[in-house]
């Protein structure tokens, strides 16, 4: 049952690969026809780089594929977990589960990533910089996370100028299938899911429901801690659940729907050791399309509809060790309808043309009291945004491809922008190698709050948005070579990558302490992804990813320093995986962190410890139906921070089962 599962998934996970795809979509890979003995998929169709199904090894982008059967054997349950094994990203987590989560991709700032559900984006247009927080993203419902590390502005527009997440969930087909599973481990965590999925009639379905509850560990490092305090936990509560439809309507004509609701409940700290401050979310995600097929398939027409809202309230009331109070209420959603026209001109031509309709709003009320010192927020604000795209893709035979795009954006209230990308792959069969590399350009509009925020304060100072800010802009480009020895049991590669973003958003203040927001900064960040993976017997699978990044901030402030914050200079990603037996399995993955800077808890900056986290797992096919497994998170307990002031986790086991018929 597991036999060479691991293997095959830890190879996707982090091999070139990639894309976006509407969610009703059927793609295929060399897995669906291969023989039970392939050690690996060598060629899986993907959709997020180009927006239709292209298999990965034509790609001239640097993409990541997380599968669902990787997403169970390696046992990840939030986002943030799966994309910790992605080489150039660098992913931050400010303690326990469910946590804040940001992720930083090729040395650009947290919200220059851009985040995807089937195809259509989910940023929350509440936060400050308009950034969704990954930790409360659930892995029930996922079929795969495909992530494309480079620019994709030129065709999904705003906030993709390092990289793009697209997170695809589930469909259903064929009979009706049943899944249930459940998780027990320490820090009193209790996971369940239940399953349902299959087709009939033409509809196929798929119904998710997770629950996922933790009393995590203390966020507060203890050396911060106010002397003679007790410990206390900082827990996490999520209730989350999806219902996918997909349907044949007509004769050439299919159309889907996706509802998935999230709900959660995280212990915070706004303070150390602070006992009774919480935050709740609910957050509705709403997609669905309809994707023709005409002339012989000439003409492939999609018109797909998003829809997310969020809803987060703050609150803390004082305590022994604080005397804050909060009471802060954001809310969100997103609107977005995009209509594409794929036309498959002959045996090598793909062109695209499509335009999209954006609407963003956001709301903020309530107040922060920090011992007498008043926060209040009130701002209230909404755009829209336009924008038209056209694509070519050429490939031949089997040796060449390119892609060009070109996409012009109209913001309401900020600076337009028109991004392009060009990606060429060259492979040479007779030598088993590929070079691949992509020139394009991002931006990224303002965020409604860096525009039209407004946080007064009881000292009669304030923070008001810049209605007058430009979009930030990335020049990106990349090049690198695979070279496969021994028929594919053999590979190494080397991407080089270089990044500058110009007018990037920060905040600054005044001689009176009001503040706003302006365009000062730029980012030049370079480096080097490396790999190489093997399988040396049948049963033996091993990758081991370097990244080297050189991330440097170029402002007026000679306060600031030179190294971008929270970018690691060396991260090191490794996996491996092998089968004892036809029913038992061992897998493990490796991630080592070095060379940060960060802002230390009182002020200042500092250079935090390197660490290493190592994760194992074993599997047993206890029955047909049946799996167990047995997990240890941090096996070596290591006590480090991702955030300083953000205690990591220490050493947890999991025990879990997972029943299918």
């Amino acid at each position: 049952m597991f036999k060479f599962n691991a293997v095959r998934a830890s190879a996707l996970a982090i091999a070139m690969a990639g894309s976006t795809v509407p969610h009703h979509a059927v793609l295929a890979d060399e897995e669906d026809t291969a023989p039970s003995q392939a050690p690996m998929v060598l060629n899986p169709l993907v959709v997020t780089a180009t927006g239709f199904a292209v298999p990965k090894d034509d790609l001239g982008n640097s993409v990541s594929v997380i599968t669902k059967q990787e997403i169970e054997e390696q046992h990840f349950r939030t986002l943030p977990e799966a994309l910790r094994t992605v080489p150039g990203m660098a992913v931050v987590q400010s303690g326990p589960i469910g946590t804040q989560t940001s992720v930083f991709t090729r040395g650009g700032n947290s919200n220059q990533t851009l985040i995807l559900l089937n195809g259509r984006p989910i940023g929350d247009p509440s936060t400050p910089n308009g950034q969704i927080d990954l930790a409360g993203i659930p892995l029930a419902n996922v079929d795969r996370i495909e992530v494309v590390r480079g620019p994709g502005a030129s065709i999904y527009g705003s906030q993709a100028q390092a990289g793009v997440i697209n997170i695809i969930t589930s469909r259903g087909e064929g009979p009706t299938k049943v899944m249930g599973e459940a998780e027990f481990g320490t820090q009193n965590t209790f996971n369940q899911t239940a399953n349902v999925s299959g087709a009939a009639q033409n509809i196929g379905y798929d119904v998710t429901f997770n629950h996922l509850r933790s009393s995590g560990f203390n966020i507060t490092p203890e050396r911060f801690r106010p002397p003679g305090t007790s410990s206390e936990s900082d827990g996490f509560r999520d209730y989350n659940g999806s219902v996918a439809l997909d349907a044949t309507l007509a004769e050439g004509l299919t159309g889907q729907a996706y509802f998935g609701i999230v709900n959660t409940r995280l212990d915070l700290d706004t303070s150390p050791d602070d006992p009774n401050a919480e935050q709740k979310t609910l957050n509705y995600f709403i997609d669905a399309s309809l994707a023709g097929e005409y002339y012989d398939g000439v003409w492939r027409p999609t018109l797909a509809f998003g829809f997310s809202d969020f809803d987060r309230r703050t609150t803390n009331e004082p305590d022994a060790n604080s005397t804050t109070i909060v009471d802060t209420k954001q809310t969100g959603n997103r609107i977005d309808v995009d209509l594409r026209n794929d036309f498959y001109i002959g045996n090598h031509s793909i062109v695209t043309l499509g335009g999209n309709v954006e609407r963003e709003s956001f709301n903020q009320t309530g107040f922060s009291d920090f011992s007498g010192f008043v926060i209040s927020d009130d701002s209230d604000a909404s755009r829209m945004l336009y924008a038209g795209y056209l694509q070519h893709r050429f490939s031949y035979e089997e040796w060449f491809s390119l892609t060009s795009n070109v996409r012009g954006n109209i913001v309401e209230d900020s600076g337009n922008a028109v991004t392009f990308s060009v990606t060429p792959l060259v492979r040479v069969q007779q030598t088993g190698t590929t070079f691949h590399g992509s020139v394009g350009t991002g931006f990224q509009a303002p965020s409604l709050f860096e525009l039209f925020g407004f946080s007064p304060t009881s000292f009669d100072t304030a923070f008001r948005g810049n209605p007058n800010l430009d979009p930030e802009r990335n020049f990106s480009w990349e090049v690198g070579a695979r070279q496969d020895f021994f028929g594919g049991d053999l590979g190494i590669g080397a991407t080089y990558f270089n990044n500058n973003f110009k007018d990037a958003i920060v905040t600054v203040f005044d001689t009176s302490f009001n503040s706003t927001t302006v365009n000062i900064q730029d980012i030049k960040a370079q480096g080097v992804e490396t790999f190489i993976e093997t399988t040396p017997f049948e049963t033996l699978y091993f990758r081991i990813d370097y990244t080297f990044t050189d991330s440097e901030l170029q402002d007026d402030d000679p306060t600031t320093p030179r190294q971008a914050l929270r970018r690691p200079k060396h991260q090191i990603n490794a996996v491996a995986a092998y089968d004892v037996t036809d029913y038992f399995q061992l897998a493990a993955n490796l991630l080592t962190v070095a060379g940060r800077q960060d802002i230390g808890l009182f002020g200042g900056f500092v250079d935090p410890k390197p660490y290493t986290i190592v994760n194992a797992s074993a599997n047993f096919q206890v029955l047909e139906n049946l799996e167990a497994y047995v997990q240890v998170n941090n096996l070596t307990n290591t006590q480090y921070e991702p955030a300083v002031g953000f205690a990591g986790p220490g050493a947890q086991g999991i025990f879990g089962v997972r029943a299918r018929f």
